[in-house]
């Protein structure tokens, strides 16, 4: 765990190119997402401004030509002239990982990853080091407040797991804090001018949580960080569903979530153009007629087919029937395709859709945003979320913040559209979807239903989620 601009990436694939030149075989270096892999490892730039993979690979250990490029694009690795390969993939498709065999793997911005998805990958590293004796697996990330997988890790080392010699043999670990980490040159990574300018500019949580790693902090001025934190506790943000085995080559174990087999599924989106597309996917829970979120996927740089042909794979995949989705209220605007309306061009490739008027959207009328922001907060009792299918969804809750007024050293009652990669698109859909539900569903839970469901896991974070450890 390493605080902001201290270079874990760097550090990571250094390491992982070593242990490449000394051990042939293949290695993975995995982000959140497949575009954020592409990002991180293709395109970072050391601190001088030089392409990072440049700096750290020597032309002589590239199996070809450096002015071919480093990564092949083809399939997105780095061959060396030893006979191994460096993967960069994400964690948005395990699929693309079926049946590999890894000496190596990094998991960066680990905290943004689903719980299970080491839990998915673990067979193909295990059965290499039990055939070789060696291989390796690295977790780096900056904390992502107090309820994600990797922040828990480490309060579980500190609190139950230091003692076990097992788990003392296997793993390392490493909390670089600003105010005492150092370069290779002795010198502190980052100045203490640079860290008086970070404290002017931030409140003292948000210092302590980014750049201190403080692992008992949730994220500062968060608008729902609180009702967050009372939902894990009461166990409504969870797993519902358990994990398999996949029965594949290395026998993985993949996730299976629950969900309502008569029940409709919604999709609430924010249609980003430049920011991300965010789309919610939620059932009633008539048994006790409270709204649960099944799913989450945030995207950018991506045009409308491929929300439309994900939201169709992702329900054909659990075998459930086509979704209502719910726009806010600029899917009346024609962008998307020409002279076409946003909600015709879904419509046209086989979606249902239904867009929510100005009247019942709030968008730049202050108070009726804020009005609705406190509807989401006090509806926040009757939400259920599934904490694999929608980790980062989560995550991206509870980093919906106010402003910070510097001047004032206090946050002002209005939201912040450009804090922690834009985490107000993930909290404008869940409004959207929020907002769709008072008006249109709560009325209709007082009816008798007669439905099919089965009882429900939602035990939160328990040991299942840690089991890799052991």
């Amino acid at each position: 765990m390493c605080h902001r601009r201290y270079g874990k990436d760097f550090i990571a694939l250094l390491i992982m190119v070593i242990c490449a030149t000394q051990h042939i075989g293949n290695y993975y270096i995995y982000a959140p997402f497949q575009k954020q892999a592409r990002e991180i490892v293709t395109d970072a730039k050391t601190f001088d401004g030089k392409p990072l993979l440049e700096t750290l690979i020597p032309k002589e250990l590239l199996l070809k030509a450096p002015q071919m490029g480093v990564v092949n694009k083809s399939d997105w690795s780095i061959a060396l002239n030893n006979g191994s390969k460096i993967f960069i993939r994400g964690a948005d498709n395990p699929n693309s990982s079926v049946g590999i065999g890894a000496r190596g793997m990094i998991f960066t911005e680990a905290a943004l990853m689903k719980p299970g998805f080491y839990q998915y990958m673990k067979p193909a590293i295990d059965s290499v080091i039990d055939k070789t004796g060696f291989g390796f697996v690295m977790f780096i990330s900056t904390p992502r407040g107090k309820h994600n997988w990797f922040t828990k890790l480490f309060t579980d080392y500190f609190t139950k797991l230091s003692k076990n010699p097992e788990t003392q043999r296997k793993w390392y670990l490493d909390i670089q804090k600003a105010s005492t980490s150092k370069a290779w040159n002795g010198a502190p990574v980052l100045s203490k001018k640079q860290l008086d300018d970070a404290k002017i500019e931030m409140s003292e949580d948000m210092f302590l949580q980014e750049f201190e790693c403080d692992l008992n902090l949730a994220v500062t001025g968060s608008w729902y960080g609180k009702h967050i934190d009372v939902a894990f506790k009461e166990k409504r943000i969870g797993r519902y569903g358990f994990y398999a085995n996949t029965n594949d080559e290395f026998s993985k174990v993949k996730y299976k979530g629950f969900y309502f087999p008569n029940e409709p599924v919604y999709v609430c989106w924010d249609i980003g153009r430049r920011d991300h597309t965010v789309l919610w996917f939620f059932q009633i829970n008539r048994k006790n007629k409270r709204i649960r979120f099944i799913h989450h996927y945030r995207a950018s740089g991506m045009g409308a087919e491929h929300f439309i042909d994900y939201q169709k794979e992702w329900l054909n995949k659990y075998h459930l029937p086509p979704a209502l989705n719910i726009l806010p209220h600029d899917g009346e605007v024609t962008e998307w395709a020409t002279d076409t309306k946003r909600s015709d061009f879904l419509i046209s490739r086989g979606l249902r859709v239904f867009t929510l008027d100005k009247g019942k959207l709030a968008e730049n009328n202050q108070q009726a945003l804020m009005a609705q922001i406190e509807t989401v907060r006090m509806t926040f009792k009757d939400i259920e979320i599934d904490s694999e299918e929608c980790t980062v969804g989560v995550i991206k809750l509870q980093e919906y913040v106010k402003k910070y007024d510097k001047t004032r050293g206090e946050y002002l009652d209005t939201p912040d559209h450009n804090k922690n990669d834009k985490a107000s698109d993930d909290a404008d859909a869940f409004r959207t979807g929020i907002v769709y539900y008072h008006i249109y569903l709560k009325p209709t839970l007082n009816y008798s239903y007669d439905y099919e469901t089965s009882t429900s896991y939602g035990v939160g974070y328990d040991d299942e989620d840690r089991a890799w450890i052991n």
